[in-house]
C-alpha cells in the first residue's frame, strides 16, 4: 500500500514472491510504503511506513526509524513522511530502513554520507541506541558520516539511565551533556528559538503539544553541548544555563578520528515542529550544514597553499579505499571534488571548503553510485575551482 498524500492511500495489489518489485514509478518522486502479510490464516498487521525517491542516482541520504515505542506516546509508525517531504524539498534523494534492518547489516549506513534516524519519544523502555546501533555508529561518524538524529528522551535514555559505556557514547558522540528531564517542567515549554551565530539562528519554532497531528512532546531534554560543539537551538522561556537547550551541531573529528564527520542531534523530534514550511526551513539548513566536504584537519600547521593541491594518495595501488589529502586556497569559486574512471565516468562529486591553513582529507570507500565495489583499474581523481584543475591517477586492484 502506497501513501499519495498524508491521508490518501491507494492498493497496489498482492505479491507472492520477494523480492517485491514495484515498476513504472515516476523518478523523482517520494513514495511511502507499508506492507501486510496474508495467508489463509487471515492478515498481519501492516508493518511501519519506510519510503524512498525513485532515481537512477544513489542518494546521499539514508532515513532510519529508530521510534519503536508504543506506551505512554502516540506512534503512528509514519512519521519518516515528515521527515523524508523535509529532505527531498530540499532536492536531496533519500533511502530508508528500520533500525532493525541497520543492526543486522541489512543494510549499511557507511554506503550514505547523511543518516537522519528518527528517534521520537523513544526511551529506555525500547532503548533509544542499543549497543549494536552505537557501535555502527561510532564507526560511521569516526569515519566521516553526518548524522542528524532527534529525540526528546535520548538523553535521558542513554545518559541519566544508561551505564558507564551509554554514557561515553552520549558524551563522545553526541557531543552532549544531559542536563533535565523536561527542560520546562512537564509540559511547560512547546516553543525554541535557534541561537545567533549559527545556522538556526532566526528561526522560532513550535513543536506539537498533541494536537498538531504527532504526538505530545511533553517531557523534552534539555541538553548542553561538550567542548567544540554548539548549542544551536534554545527553548523559549527557559533558563539555558540550569536547565539546558534543544540542539547542538558539530563538525570535527570524533573520538581522536582524523577523519572530520557531523553531527545536528535536537531534543525535540522533528516530526513535531509544524508547520509543514518549518520544518523544510530547518531541514534545508541542517542538509546544508552536514553536506560538506568529508575532511580531516591535520595536527599540524601548514603554510597557506599558493595553488591547487593533491598532495597525497594512498595506498596506491589499494584494493579498496583511496585516502585524498588536498589543498584550496581560495574562498570562491565552489571548489569541487570528484573522481571518474579511465573513460570519464563520473563515480563521486563533493563541494569543498577552504581551510586555508590546514590540509584535508577525503576517503573515497571504492564504491560506484550504486552502491557496488568498483571494478580493477586506473581512476582519476580531480580537484577544480572555477577554471583551475589539477588531476592524479591511482589504480584499484581487487
Amino acid at each position: 500500500r502506497i501513501f499519495l498524500n498524508s491521508d490518501q492511500t491507494e492498493d497496489l495489489g498482492l505479491f507472492t514472491s520477494r523480492p517485491i518489485l514495484l515498476q513504472n514509478l515516476n523518478p523523482d518522486i517520494p513514495y511511502y510504503l507499508k506492507v501486510k502479510a496474508i495467508n489463509e490464516y487471515g492478515d498481519s498487521d501492516y508493518t511501519e511506513v519506510l519510503g524512498v525517491v525513485t532515481s537512477t542516482t544513489m542518494p546521499k541520504v539514508l532515513i532510519v526509524n529508530g521510534f519503536d515505542r508504543v506506551n505512554g506516546t502516540k506512534n503512528t509508525f509514519d512519521f519518516i513522511r515528515q521527515h523524508g517531504d523535509a529532505i527531498h524539498n530540499g532536492k536531496y534523494l533519500f533511502d530508508s530502513a528500520n533500525n532493525e534492518a541497520v543492526m543486522n547489516e541489512r543494510i549499511k549506513i557507511s554506503d550514505y554520507l547523511i543518516v537522519d534516524w528518527i528517534l521520537g519519544e523513544e526511551s529506555s523502555g525500547t532503548s533509544t541506541f542499543s549497543e549494536k546501533e552505537q557501535s555502527l555508529i561510532q564507526a560511521f561518524l569516526k569515519g566521516g558520516g553526518r548524522l542528524f538524529v532527534s529525540g526528546s528522551e535520548i538523553g535521558y535514555d542513554v545518559s541519566e539511565k544508561g551505564n558507564v559505556k551509554d554514557q561515553v557514547f552520549y558524551e563522545k558522540f553526541l557531543r552532549a551533556t544531559y542536563l533535565t528531564d523536561a527542560a520546562g517542567g512537564k509540559q511547560g515549554t512547546y516553543n525554541a528559538t535557534g541561537v545567533t551565530g549559527t545556522f538556526l539562528e532566526n528561526i522560532s519554532l513550535s513543536f506539537d503539544d498533541g494536537t498538531n497531528g504527532t504526538y505530545d512532546v511533553d517531557w523534552p531534554d534539555g541538553i548542553k553541548p561538550v567542548e567544540n560543539a554548539d548549542i544551536i537551538l534554545k527553548f523559549d522561556d527557559v533558563d539555558y544555563d540550569t536547565r539546558g537547550g534543544a540542539g547542538i551541531a558539530y563538525l570535527g573529528g570524533f573520538d581522536g578520528s582524523p577523519v572530520s564527520g557531523g553531527l545536528v542531534y535536537l531534543s525535540i523530534g522533528f516530526e513535531t515542529i509544524y508547520p509543514q514550511e518549518k520544518r523544510n526551513d530547518i531541514m534545508a539548513r541542517i542538509m546544508e550544514y552536514l553536506d560538506g566536504p568529508i575532511a580531516s584537519v591535520d595536527g599540524e600547521i601548514a603554510q597557506i597553499p599558493k595553488k591547487l593541491n593533491i598532495s597525497a594518495l594512498y595506498p596506491n595501488p589499494s584494493n579498496r579505499s583511496i585516502t585524498i589529502e588536498f589543498q584550496l586556497f581560495e574562498k570562491s569559486p565552489i571548489a569541487y571534488l570528484f573522481i571518474t574512471d579511465i573513460i570519464g565516468r563520473e563515480i563521486v562529486r563533493i563541494s569543498v571548503q577552504p581551510l586555508a591553513t590546514r590540509n584535508q582529507k577525503f576517503i573515497w570507500n571504492g564504491r560506484l553510485p550504486n552502491g557496488l565495489e568498483a571494478p580493477s583499474g586506473l581512476y582519476l581523481v580531480n580537484l577544480s575551482q572555477g577554471e583551475k584543475i589539477l588531476t592524479k591517477k591511482f589504480t584499484l586492484l581487487k
